[in-house]
């Protein structure tokens, strides 16, 4: 063979060996695994979820993977409202939710994320998380829950609010904060826990401009005119209440 032929075949032989590395490169190539639809696991928090006697100003909370907050200020909220709506940031991995002012005594406080934590990757959600704590030695447990719906339709209301009242004057939510506050779900249910017993007014509001108080002449507004009694004894007790433009499924 002379020397013309050798460099043929020696270059053809180089371009089968390029030509046959791209292939298998293609057909090695990593196809990915399975979608991830586990939500963000809690690893620790500090201080413990539904501590008592707790007189810190600020919470932490640790998942397991960097999460992300959806409509953290349409969804968070705290019950009993508090005046200045607390600061929520993420570090890394942490949620750190803190505020300023003095929180009351021996008080059981919820709160609400609903389902605004979610997975940085998949925007998988934890649903109805919560945190919960007392300024006091116990927890409060009872809890009032069921369902509302507008009266002209029969549907659920879009951004509405429930509000129970301590103070039973008429005048209480035009000009104070409720006791415990809570919002429906996406088919009309609620639930307002860890409340204390006692005797309570119940409301509800579509709130305009934030502030928890029925103060603007448009806003959607609803109350049961009998006194609600929270005790363990008829923690299980269940009614229907229709109230002006809302109406309320209740469950005690």
């Amino acid at each position: 063979m002379d020397n013309n032929s050798k460099m043929l075949n020696r270059g053809l032989t180089i371009i089968a060996v390029v030509f046959l590395g791209v292939a298998c490169a293609k057909i090695s190539a990593p196809t990915g695994g399975p979608k991830d639809t586990d939500p963000p696991v809690i690893v620790e928090s500090q201080p413990l979820n539904e501590s008592v006697n707790f007189t810190a100003r600020s919470f932490t909370v640790t998942f397991d993977e960097y999460v992300v907050l959806d409509k953290i200020n349409e969804k968070f909220m705290v019950s009993p409202p508090v005046a200045t709506k607390p600061e929520i940031k993420l570090k890394g991995k942490d949620l750190v939710v803190t505020w300023e002012e003095e929180l009351e005594d021996s008080t059981t406080y919820t709160f609400y994320f609903q389902d605004a934590i979610r997975d940085n990757n998949e925007n998988n959600p934890i649903p109805s998380y919560q945190f919960v704590f007392s300024t006091g030695p116990v927890l409060d447990s009872l809890s009032l829950s069921g369902n509302v719906f507008n009266a002209l339709d029969l549907e659920p209301s879009a951004d509405i609010i429930v509000s129970l009242y301590s103070n039973l004057s008429d005048s209480a939510p035009r000009t104070l904060s409720p006791a415990y506050i809570s919002k429906p779900d996406l088919s009309g249910g609620f639930i307002c826990r860890n409340m204390k017993p006692g005797s309570y007014r119940l409301y509800a509001l579509k709130d305009l401009n934030g502030n928890k108080l029925f103060d603007l002449a448009d806003e959607q507004f609803g109350f049961y005119d009998s006194v609600i009694i929270v005790t363990p004894e008829n923690n299980s007790e269940s009614k229907i209440i229709y109230i002006g433009l809302v109406i309320f499924f209740i469950f005690l």
